[in-house]
């Protein structure tokens, strides 16, 4: 039987750093989506969230994800990175979410350090579903607009991720109105990379993209106008987005 290696990434919640997990309707599809027979234990991975002191309050964001056990079959875990990165979790959690915040900072100064890039990768291919927002969306392409490195005219540079999708993730697409044309100039103005970056997601708030084995499976959201689809240099395609 084929391993089946699942992603599920959700474009952002509220337009940027919040204290906020994503609609519950989208949870409810990551459910129905593993067929989960028992209440689902969700290691949450909140380093990116912890590096934006001032805007997100981390307290805040674990309680009121923990809140969600209420009405829903989830227990969440509050993940501690020493302690993932040593993999001193690999029994006791069946998704792994990793939330939004400083994508580059998670990176560059904890997770690599730490190993969680090494585990990360290996639940993944260990068949772990790993869901993600903002940052833990665009973590897993190979580019991603980012607000960490500045563009080459706007706010929202590009940053490599660890390249387990092809192309580019762009979150906040309908919140952060320069998010789509500055990574636009960076495809049109970057020759030895735009190549590279194809194709490049765009995703709204509370709109989730469920891949399968690496493949574009779905896409959904809640919303009665979700805001999904495909950037090129020159143009935004929409996708369509399944209603829930």
């Amino acid at each position: 039987m084929e391993i089946s290696r699942q992603l599920f990434l959700v474009g952002g919640v509220g337009g940027g750093p919040t204290s906020m997990p994503f609609s519950p309707d989208l949870w409810q599809f990551i459910i129905e989506s593993l067929k989960a027979s028992r209440p689902l234990r969700v290691g949450l991975l909140t380093t990116a969230s912890r590096l934006c002191p001032g805007k997100i309050d981390l307290d805040s964001l674990v309680r009121q994800h923990q809140s969600l056990s209420k009405t829903l079959p989830l227990e969440f875990i509050h993940l501690d990175e020493i302690r993932f990165g040593q993999g001193e979790y690999d029994n006791d959690i069946d998704l792994l979410c990793i939330t939004c915040g400083n994508t580059y900072g998670a990176r560059a100064e904890i997770w690599q350090k730490y190993h969680c890039e090494t585990v990360i990768p290996r639940y993944y291919k260990e068949s772990m579903p790993i869901a993600g927002y903002s940052a833990g969306f665009i973590l897993f392409f190979e580019w991603a607009s980012t607000d960490s490195v500045p563009g080459p005219e706007g706010a929202y540079g590009v940053m490599e991720g660890l390249g387990i999708l092809k192309g580019g993730a762009i979150p906040h697409a309908d919140t952060q109105a320069a998010r789509i044309p500055d990574f636009q100039k960076i495809l049109q103005n970057q020759p030895a990379i735009s190549p590279a970056i194809k194709p490049v997601l765009a995703l709204g708030e509370n709109v989730l993209a469920h891949f399968k084995n690496e493949q574009l499976e779905t896409l959904a959201s809640p919303l009665a106008e979700p805001v999904a689809g495909f950037v090129t240099a020159q143009d935004f395609k929409k996708a369509p987005v399944k209603r829930l």
